[in-house]
């Protein structure tokens, strides 16, 4: 079976490297290639980046949608995952939004009436920067919303600033690997948080959680540390009931506008 090629970029360092992913059968990524680009990675990549396929194959892909049950999480259709966090953010507000470091540019302008309370967890440096491909900085350049790059948050203020509001959203895949997972799952059962990953949390505080693509499936743009803009192209098909995070986003802010419509219309009923 010939294997299935995407050209995108790594999101292991901010170096951002053109790279070509081989998917194969059962749809797991078997190989990462560099992909000639001067402007970035030249010809080449480093071996941590190249050996980094085995986190697309991680198990327990959370392919659809979970709630708060009597049981603890439980299956929900999408739809209904929407309404659960649409009346969420009706009770309780503007939420907080603490945003994943690996959102495309394109996520990152979209969001649910939160934006001025967005923060990006600041991710620890890395120890394998060299002077040529590495470097320091583990992630990609920040997504900006609304023109402006999001806040970044100091280490631990993300778990205190949820504390504080009573409701958050952790958004986009690797929000659970930017936040650190021992943070979330000391967040108290009393907070409401929605997640969106590609990952189940196990945190007390998550109330619903939505499947998320991961970088292979979607498509959207990156900026590197030299503003370089890479572009991310689907080299698998995202797992049943797993939307992009952009339509997501949009379905939900349109949800949450009804809620709000239709409570100022009963308002004005009385």
């Amino acid at each position: 079976m010939e294997p299935v090629e995407g050209a995108l970029d790594c999101g292991e360092c901010s170096r951002g490297c053109s790279i070509t992913l081989e998917v194969l059968r059962k749809r797991e990524v078997k190989r990462i290639r560099p992909r000639p680009n001067l402007a970035v990675n030249e010809y080449w990549m480093c071996d941590h980046g190249r050996f980094s396929f085995p986190r697309f194959n991680a198990p327990g892909r959370l392919a659809g949608a979970l709630a708060r049950g009597a049981d603890g999480l439980e299956p929900r259709e999408p739809a209904d995952a929407l309404e659960e966090i649409a009346d969420l953010v009706r009770v309780h507000g503007a939420p907080l939004v603490v945003a994943s470091p690996w959102l495309t540019q394109e996520e990152g302008r979209r969001g649910e009436g939160a934006r001025r309370r967005a923060l990006l967890p600041v991710a620890r440096a890395s120890p394998l920067k060299d002077d040529f491909l590495p470097h320091r900085r583990p992630v990609p350049e920040p997504p900006r919303a609304d023109g402006a790059r999001l806040r970044a948050a100091r280490p631990g203020r993300g778990r205190r600033a949820h504390a504080r509001c009573g409701a958050g959203v952790p958004r986009g895949r690797g929000a659970r690997r930017a936040l650190r997972l021992e943070a979330l799952s000391t967040l108290p059962a009393s907070l409401r948080l929605v997640v969106f990953d590609t990952h189940p949390i196990p945190s007390p505080a998550a109330c619903v959680e939505l499947g998320v693509p991961d970088s292979c499936e979607r498509t959207g743009t990156w900026l590197n540390v030299d503003g370089h803009a890479g572009m991310l192209a689907i080299a698998r098909s995202a797992p049943p009931q797993v939307a992009p995070l952009v339509r997501t986003l949009e379905e939900l802010a349109r949800r949450t506008a009804q809620r709000r419509e239709d409570k100022e219309n009963g308002a004005l009923a009385r």
